[in-house]
């Protein structure tokens, strides 16, 4: 049987979940353990292939060197952008330190960046919640590409400005100006 939010009758008249009904339900112990919040619609995460893992990895390391002290890169930690959503991007950079989130979680984020190897199309979909939320620039890695698409100039659920960085060429991020990627570290030969 299709889902009901296939249906546009449907999909236009369901109640959205809210991220603190989404927290007691995961309280409970009512959600599948590796979850989303996108759009008030509770979605499963996709596994992860070592690749996916690699490349996470190297993105969070560069950029906590690059930012250094007063913010904070996270790998696969919620955001809490807006009344509907809690994505958990791959990696995120948000100012402040761990002590600020002992309480919630990050509201905004300066930069958020999705790995997507099999999850491009979810990844794609990601960008209005991301632009909605006013972040300044959102990174879909395409690992198979070997590529980066930068999003930037947020301006209501789209990003006005949108790029791909290919393998080996400079980034030109806003968000994080002058950032030198190691293109040979993530993609190893």
């Amino acid at each position: 049987m299709p889902s009901p939010l296939e249906f546009p009758p449907f999909r236009e008249r369901h109640t959205p979940l809210s991220v603190e009904a989404y927290h007691i339900l995961g309280d409970r112990g009512l959600l599948p353990e590796k979850t989303e919040l996108l759009d008030g619609v509770v979605v499963e995460t996709m596994p992860k292939s070592p690749l996916h893992n690699h490349l996470v990895r190297c993105l969070a390391e560069m950029l906590r060197q690059f930012f250094g002290a007063g913010s904070l890169v996270q790998e696969e930690k919620p955001l809490q952008l807006g009344a509907l959503s809690e994505p958990e991007p791959d990696v995120s950079v948000v100012r402040g330190h761990t002590a600020d989130f002992v309480k919630t979680n990050p509201t905004s984020a300066v930069l958020v960046i999705e790995v997507a190897l099999s999850s491009l199309a979810a990844d794609e979909l990601k960008a209005a919640i991301y632009a909605e939320a006013s972040v300044p620039e959102y990174w879909i890695v395409r690992g198979e590409e070997r590529c980066i698409e930068i999003q930037s100039s947020p301006q209501g659920a789209t990003f006005l400005e949108k790029r791909m960085v290919a393998f080996g060429e400079d980034l030109k991020s806003q968000a994080a100006a002058g950032l030198s990627l190691d293109w040979g570290q993530l993609f190893p030969a």
